[in-house]
C-alpha cells in the first residue's frame, strides 16, 4: 500500500516519465498542431512527452518551492507538510500547463517550425510544418473548398465545416454546399484561381490566401481558399 511519505518519489518519477507531457501533446494534437503516421505514433507521443515534461518538471519545482516560502514565512508548518505540498504543487501545474499548452501552444510550435524553416532553407514560410495539410481548412465557414480527382474530374465543394484528424489513408472532410446554383467550375479554372490570393472561383468573393492540397494516397486534389467575408454577408 503507498504511504503518503512516498508521495513526493512517485510525483517525481511521474513527472520525470513524462506523464505531464502526454498532456501538453493531447492538446497540441487537437489543435491540430502535431501529428505522426500510425507507425511512428507510439515513438512520436513518448518523445514529444518527455520533451514536454522538462518545462513541466520545472512547473513543478517552481511551485513547490513557493509553496515551501509560504509555509516557512507564515508559519504554516501544521497544514502545508511536504505531501501536502508536493500534490498542491502537482495540482497547479497541471493546470498552468494546460492554460498555457491550450492559449500560447499552438503559437511556440509554428514559431519552433518557424525557426527551423529558417535555419535549414534559410525561408521561414517553405518547408516542413506542424500538423496535416488539410488543416487551412477554417471550421468557421471561411474557407471555399474544391474537391478534384487526380484526373482533374469534379468531385464536390463548398464551405469547409471539418475535417477528421489521423493519417491520409483515413482522411475525410464535410462540406456544406455553396448557395451559388452552378456547376463546380473545371479544375484549371479554380487552380488559375488560387495563383491570385485575392480572388476566389465565385464573384465577389475575396480571399486572403489560397492552398492546394494533394493527396497521393486517397487519389484527390483539395483547392482551399480562405475567404475574408462570411457566407451570410
Amino acid at each position: 500500500m503507498l504511504k503518503l511519505k512516498d508521495i513526493n518519489q512517485v510525483i517525481t518519477a511521474f513527472l520525470a516519465a513524462g506523464g505531464l507531457g502526454y498532456i501538453n501533446y493531447w492538446i497540441l494534437e487537437k489543435l491540430d498542431v502535431t501529428s505522426s503516421t500510425d507507425g511512428e505514433k507510439t515513438a512520436h507521443i513518448t518523445f514529444s512527452s518527455l520533451l514536454c515534461s522538462i518545462p513541466d518538471f520545472f512547473i513543478y519545482l517552481v511551485f513547490k518551492s513557493l509553496l515551501n516560502c509560504i509555509r516557512q514565512k507564515y508559519k504554516l508548518n501544521h497544514l502545508l507538510d511536504s505531501d501536502v505540498i508536493n500534490f498542491l504543487a502537482l495540482i497547479l501545474t497541471i493546470v498552468v500547463i494546460i492554460f498555457i499548452t491550450s492559449v500560447l501552444g499552438e503559437k511556440i510550435i509554428r514559431s519552433i517550425y518557424w525557426i527551423l524553416r529558417k535555419l535549414t532553407t534559410g525561408k521561414g514560410n517553405t518547408g516542413v510544418a506542424p500538423g496535416e495539410p488539410w488543416t487551412a481548412i477554417d471550421k468557421t465557414h471561411m474557407t471555399l473548398v474544391y474537391l478534384y480527382s487526380l484526373d482533374h474530374k469534379p468531385i464536390a465543394y463548398g464551405y469547409g465545416e471539418s475535417y477528421s484528424g489521423g493519417s491520409d489513408s483515413n482522411y475525410s472532410v464535410n462540406l456544406q454546399p455553396a448557395e451559388e446554383k452552378c456547376n463546380q467550375p473545371c479544375y484549371q479554372y479554380v487552380v488559375n484561381c488560387a495563383y491570385f490570393k485575392d480572388k476566389s472561383p465565385i464573384n465577389g468573393m475575396p480571399c486572403k490566401e489560397s492552398h492546394i492540397h494533394v493527396n497521393l494516397s486517397q487519389g484527390f486534389i483539395m483547392i482551399i481558399f480562405r475567404v475574408r467575408i462570411t457566407k451570410d454577408n
